[in-house]
């Protein structure tokens, strides 16, 4: 769908501590892990029948890149998957010569190596590494940098690829599963059963306040999921009335690109607080078949777990009565924060 999260209007304006990030490769039964910073911003692609994530955390990007062999390609090792994205990777002129290293792990071949250069007028060294191997018929590059690198994070980096894993996903089971957001409380819910539970996103809003996005998605549907925003601004609405006309005013730039033309609000059942949530269904989908990557409707809303806190919730999916939405929004009903 090419509706955005719409977190900023709600008022949410926008080197962590280490964490297991998760990558599930959505569709195809299997995730990439790493040892990393917690991600600040994190976003999927899909097209062509490739998969692309990526993400970052102040100085720190990651992104990786799932595509099916290429054509012509006569083994299906992590060696000739190194040999034939490296290949191209390496005519980057800013790539210095004689800082590239190649190494082997059990479970990817990788090069580090440091690129210097100018960009748009301001000289810059950023350290990089390259993790390539061969998964279930897939062919994957994960690359991982930090700009302007600190001897001690350069270190760090060469130590990246060895700490990199890929294999089954851990899906949820229907019980509660809690996640500790610092400075906040325990969030807890119950995503639907068999549905994988993304990781925790912290970004810093400033004056000491931080805001987390937690999400969950549907195993075999790269349209379905969803995502729960939370933070603690100034002002929170106070009440059913203005838990919708906040609803109804941060929506009101989908309404002439959806179906419904309007916010028709839902109030929540929720386990804890006040709630409200919208559909909207790009008018532009209407009748054309399913894309990868673009949802055709988006669920939209606010919760109010306590008086300090807000969440918004943002469901994409491709059928707002379907079964997914549905699984979706009794998930969300389950949500506490203690």
């Amino acid at each position: 769908m090419r509706f955005r999260c719409l977190l900023f209007l709600f008022g949410l304006v926008s080197a962590a501590s280490a964490a297991e990030i998760k990558v599930p490769v959505v569709g195809l039964g299997w995730q990439i892990s790493f040892q990393g910073p917690v991600l600040q911003h994190a976003d999927n692609d899909y097209a062509g029948g490739s998969f692309q994530f990526r993400g970052n955390a102040g100085r720190f990007n990651i992104s990786i890149f799932v595509e099916p062999p290429p054509e012509g390609a006569k083994v299906a090792t992590n060696a000739a998957c190194r040999d034939f994205y490296w290949a191209q990777a390496s005519r980057n002129p800013v790539i210095v010569a004689d800082s590239i290293k190649k190494t082997t792990h059990a479970t990817c071949e990788a090069v580090t190596y440091r690129s210097k250069g100018t960009l748009q007028g301001t000289p810059f060294v950023q350290d990089s590494v390259n993790c390539f191997f061969v998964h279930e018929g897939r062919w994957v590059d994960v690359h991982a940098s930090i700009i302007s690198p600190t001897e001690e994070e350069t270190k760090w980096l060469s130590q990246f690829a060895p700490y990199l894993t890929h294999g089954p996903w851990k899906a949820a089971k229907g019980e509660p599963e809690k996640f500790v957001l610092e400075g906040m409380g325990t969030l807890t819910f119950s995503p639907p059963t068999g549905w994988l539970t993304g990781n925790v996103l912290k970004q810093d809003v400033g004056e000491g306040s931080n805001m987390f996005t937690v999400s969950f998605r549907s195993p075999v549907d790269p349209n379905s999921s969803c995502l729960m925003t939370l933070s603690t601004p100034p002002r929170v609405p106070a009440g059913r009335e203005a838990i919708i006309q906040a609803v109804e005013g941060a929506t009101q730039r989908l309404w002439s690109t959806s179906v419904e033309g309007k916010a028709v609000c839902q109030e929540l059942n929720l386990k804890q607080g006040m709630g409200a949530i919208a559909a909207f269904t790009d008018a532009s989908l209407v009748g054309k078949p399913m894309e990868p990557g673009h949802s055709k409707v988006m669920l939209t809303g606010l919760m109010v777990p306590n008086p300090k806190t807000i969440l918004v919730m943002t469901i994409f999916t491709d059928e707002p009565n379907g079964d997914d939405a549905k699984a979706m929004l009794q998930a969300l009903e389950t949500v506490v924060l203690e």
